[in-house]
């Protein structure tokens, strides 16, 4: 019992005799720019696959508006049939030229 009580009172001096810790004055300054500069470089990481995302539903409507717009295939048959008739192109001449 007499060597509990020794460590107690042991244990009091030395908190008696303690002095308060000073700590570095920028301490809070420099945690808060870390944590700004964590916080942007997560908020750029997400920004690209954003711009992926945007950039693809933007090539898609292209993509859409090029294929309702463009002329339909019958007409584009038509023209390059009555363009082979003209040249000659659609049967084999009697020539023999285009013969194979």
């Amino acid at each position: 019992m007499k060597k509990q009580q020794d460590q107690t009172e042991e244990m009091l001096r030395l908190l008696d005799e303690m002095q308060r810790v000073e700590g570095d004055p920028w301490l809070y300054e420099r945690v808060q720019a870390r944590l700004q500069a964590a916080r942007n470089a997560q908020n750029d990481t997400f920004r690209l696959p954003d711009f992926i995302l945007w950039g693809s539903v933007c090539l898609l409507l292209l993509f859409n508006t090029w294929y309702l717009w463009r002329p339909q295939g019958r007409h584009e048959s038509q023209g390059l049939q009555q363009a082979m008739n003209e040249y000659y192109l659609e049967n084999k001449s009697e020539s023999g030229l285009y013969s194979y």
